[in-house]
C-alpha cells in the first residue's frame, strides 16, 4: 500500500472514532438506567454476559440479579425468576462482553464505557476493508469517498456510540468476508479458501444473520474462479466443511444442553410473533418479547425456554394460518420502511417515534442514490454488479418477515455508502471514472 492511502486510512479511521466515541460518551447516562437492572444496558446481552460472570453459564436472558426485598414492589417482580440455559444469542458476543464485565464490573459506567468504544472501534474500521473493496472494484477516488462517506454516515454514528451491540462487529466481519472474496479466485492454493470458511463460521457464531450473504459471496467467487478457467469444486468444498467446522462445538453445547437439536440460535419464532401480531400501530409489538412484559416473562420462567419458544411458534403459525393477507401487508410495509424509514405518520406512532419525520427524507435519499450506483453498476456491466446486489438483496430478508430495527440494516450499509458515491461520481467530473476492472475476457462475466 503507498503512503498516500495508508494516510488516508488513518486519518479517516481516527476521525471516525473520535467522532463515534464522543458523541458515545454523551449518551452514556441513556444506557446507565437502572430499572429492571439495567435492562438498558445492551438488553439479552447484557443478562446473558452477567449469568455467565456469575457462575451461572450462557444463561437468563431477562434474568435480574439478586433477590429483591420483601414487601418492595420488586418482589413479584417474574425477571427474577431463572430461565435456564439459554440459545436466544450466539455465543460470541456476550463472552466478549461478559470478559468486559470480569475486568470492569458488572454494569458499571467503566464497563459500558469500554463496550462503547469497542462499538466505535469495530465501526471506525470497517473502513479498512471498505477501502479495499472499492479500490479493488472501482478507483482509488471512489474509494475515498466511500471511506469519508463511511466515516460521516449518521446511521453507523447513531448505532455505534448509542448501544453496545454485535451490529457494528457485524457489518466489520460482513465488510472483510467481502474483501476476502474479491481475492479468492487469484488465490494460489486452498489457504485463502479455508480460511474464508473458517471465518465465514466464525462471524456465524456472531451473527447467523450473515448465513444470508455467505452463500452469494462464496457462490461469487466459485464463478470468478471459473471464468478463469480454474477448478473451483475442490476450494468450494474446503470452504463449506470450514464454516461447518467452526459453529460445530457451540451446537454441540446445545444439543447436551436442550437434548434436541438446536441451530446457531433459537430465537426466530420469538422476534416473528414481535413482528406479526394484530398490534399494527408499530413495526413490532414489545409486549410480546419478555423483557418487556411481565406476563410473557412469567411464562417464560414457568416453562423454560425451549419451550416458550415453541408456544411462540404455534402462535405465530396460527396468524399466518388465520391472518395471511396481513402478513403480506405486513412484510410490504417492512419493505417499505427498511428503504424509505416511513412506516405510518399516524399520531400514536409518532409519539413512538417522534424522529421519523426526519429520517424519512435522509433514509428515502439514500436508498435513491444507492440506487443510481446500481443502475450504473449494471448499464456499464460491472463484474462485481451481482456481489453487490445479493448483498442488498438477501441480507434484509429474515427481517421483512419479522421486524425491521434500525441497526438491522447496519451491516450492508458500507455498500450503500458505496454505491453512493459510484453513482454520483460521474457528476462531479467530465472524464470517465477508471475503474479496477478485472480482464477484458472477464468483464462480461458476473
Amino acid at each position: 500500500m503507498s503512503q498516500r492511502p495508508q494516510r488516508l486510512l488513518l486519518w479517516s479511521v481516527l476521525v471516525a472514532l473520535l467522532l463515534r466515541f464522543g458523541i458515545g460518551l454523551l449518551l452514556v447516562p441513556d444506557a446507565m438506567d437502572p430499572a429492571r437492572d439495567h435492562w438498558a444496558f445492551d438488553y439479552e446481552m447484557g443478562k446473558i454476559a452477567t449469568a455467565i460472570v456469575d457462575g451461572r453459564g450462557f444463561a437468563d436472558p431477562y434474568n435480574c440479579r439478586g433477590t429483591p426485598p420483601a414487601g418492595s414492589p420488586e418482589a413479584t417482580d417474574p425477571c427474577y425468576g431463572h430461565t435456564g440455559p439459554s440459545a436466544l444469542e450466539p455465543p460470541t458476543y456476550p463472552y466478549f462482553l461478559a470478559g468486559i464485565f470480569e475486568l470492569w464490573g458488572v454494569y458499571t459506567r467503566a464497563s459500558l464505557i469500554v463496550a462503547l468504544f469497542a462499538n466505535c472501534l469495530f465501526s471506525a474500521l470497517t473502513i479498512i476493508p471498505l477501502y479495499g473493496i472499492a479500490a479493488k472494484c472501482f478507483s482509488p477516488r471512489i474509494a475515498r469517498w466511500a471511506v469519508w462517506g463511511w466515516a460521516f454516515f449518521p446511521y453507523s454514528i447513531y448505532l455505534s456510540a448509542s448501544i453496545p451491540w454485535v451490529t457494528t462487529i457485524t457489518t466489520l466481519f460482513v465488510a472483510l468476508m467481502v474483501r476476502l472474496a474479491l481475492d479468492l479466485e487469484s488465490a494460489a492454493g486452498l489457504g485463502a479458501w479455508l480460511g474464508f470458511g473458517l471465518f465465514a463460521g466464525f462471524a456465524a457464531l456472531t451473527d447467523p444473520g450473515v448465513l444470508a450473504v455467505v452463500p452469494f459471496i462464496g457462490g461469487w467467487a466459485c464463478w470468478r474462479t471459473y471464468l478463469r478457467g480454474r477448478s473451483w469444486k475442490l476450494p468450494a468444498a474446503v470452504a463449506l466443511l470450514a464454516m461447518t467446522i467452526a459453529p460445530t462445538p457451540w451446537m454441540i453445547r446445545n444439543y447436551r444442553v436442550f437434548h434436541k437439536p438446536v441451530f446457531l440460535r433459537d430465537t426466530f419464532w420469538l422476534v416473528f410473533r414481535a413482528g406479526n401480531s394484530d398490534h399494527s400501530i408499530h413495526w413490532w409489538d414489545d409486549s410480546a418479547v419478555p423483557g418487556n412484559n411481565p406476563s410473557e416473562m412469567r411464562e417464560m420462567v414457568r416453562l423454560g425456554e425451549l419451550a416458550y419458544l415453541d408456544q411462540k411458534r404455534e402462535q405465530s403459525l396460527e396468524f399466518l394460518r388465520i391472518h395471511p393477507g396481513l402478513f403480506a401487508r405486513l412484510m410490504v410495509r417492512r419493505i417499505v420502511y427498511v428503504w424509505t424509514g416511513f412506516w405510518s405518520f399516524r399520531h400514536d406512532y409518532l409519539q413512538l417515534e417522534p424522529y421519523d419525520p426526519y429520517n424519512i427524507p435522509f433514509c428515502t435519499a439514500v436508498t435513491i442514490l444507492m440506487l443510481i450506483g446500481v443502475r450504473r453498476l449494471f448499464r456499464e456491466r460491472h463484474f462485481a454488479r451481482f456481489l453487490f446486489v445479493s448483498l442488498l438483496v438477501a441480507f434484509p430478508l429474515v427481517y421483512y418477515v419479522t421486524y425491521p430495527l434500525l441497526r438491522y440494516r447496519s451491516p450492508i450499509d458500507p455498500y450503500i455508502v458505496l454505491l453512493s458515491a459510484y453513482g454520483l461520481a460521474p457528476l462531479f467530473s467530465r472524464e470517465r471514472e477508471t475503474i479496477s476492472h478485472p480482464p477484458a475476457e472477464h468483464v462480461e462475466s458476473l
